[in-house]
């Protein structure tokens, strides 16, 4: 006896494959998925301009039509960007098809008005990691306590007066919250990295706040095989020779005896 049905199975692989890759699909994309989870082979050869696509300003066809019904990429000015469900899956396939799973090179153009999402996205999916950002501002180290599980931050002991006052003020405020997050200073920080938990290691072109400017292209680029390790190794040296970021409560002012 079956306990599974086909649109059973069908879910719960496509939620497993999106969860392998660090990604929790909603309901309503899943569904989404079940009705429509290839396009019908007689189709391809169907000639006019299909509704989705012209919405966005594309005349491709029915393949492109279909990823943006399905939300797995998105359309801007006549462009086409991955979504993080999109990314999730083709993280996924590479993964089955490939005699060993690996990072993938991410691109966050600067013309994508979701590069920024996109960049949290894949910070979020490092898990426990280090991230190392030398110049991160107050409202880049929010989103990071806030949008992902990331323990571990070094930034550099250059930082102005100013940033330093606003993180120290908001691991204060992250304390009571039991939000596990270290910061510790370097002058050995330079360029930025993204340790994740599996051990995967990345170097990013560019600041999260050049990012969410959209000052400029960036990318996000794996360090294959033994390079992985012997950069892991040295990302851990200076993490463990930082000195750590000491939390700032703010106390409220007492109240004036009238």
């Amino acid at each position: 006896m079956d306990i599974l049905t086909e649109d059973q199975h069908r879910a719960l692989a496509f939620i497993k494959a999106c969860n392998g890759q660090g990604y929790g699909p909603s309901a309503d994309e899943v569904e989404t998925w079940l009705r429509e989870p290839a396009i019908p082979p007689g189709l391809y050869n169907y000639v006019g301009l299909s509704v989705s696509a012209a919405m966005y300003g594309f005349s491709r066809g029915l393949v492109t039509d279909q990823l943006l019904r399905l939300r797995w990429v998105t359309g801007y000015s006549g462009e086409l960007f991955t979504q993080p469900l999109g990314t999730a899956l083709l993280r996924d396939a590479d993964a089955k098809t490939a005699d060993v799973a690996g990072a993938t090179t991410v691109v966050l153009d600067a013309k994508n008005p979701l590069a920024y999402a996109a960049l949290m996205s894949e910070l979020a999916a490092a898990g426990a990691g280090l991230l190392i950002d030398p110049y991160i501002r107050r409202e880049q180290l929010l989103h990071v306590a806030e949008d992902t599980t990331l323990q571990r931050l070094l930034i550099s002991d250059k930082i102005s007066q100013k940033d330093m006052a606003g993180i120290r003020a908001l691991l204060g405020y992250l304390q009571p919250a039991e939000r596990h997050l270290e910061v510790r200073v370097t002058g050995d920080a330079h360029d930025r990295y993204l340790k994740a938990e599996n051990d995967d290691v990345y170097i990013i072109g560019s600041s999260m706040g050049t990012v969410a400017s959209r000052k400029s292209t960036t990318v996000l680029t794996p360090f294959p095989g033994d390079s992985r390790e012997v950069v892991g190794r040295m990302l851990e040296a200076r993490w463990d020779a930082g000195d750590p970021v000491r939390a700032e409560r703010l106390q409220p002012e007492p109240d004036l005896p009238a």
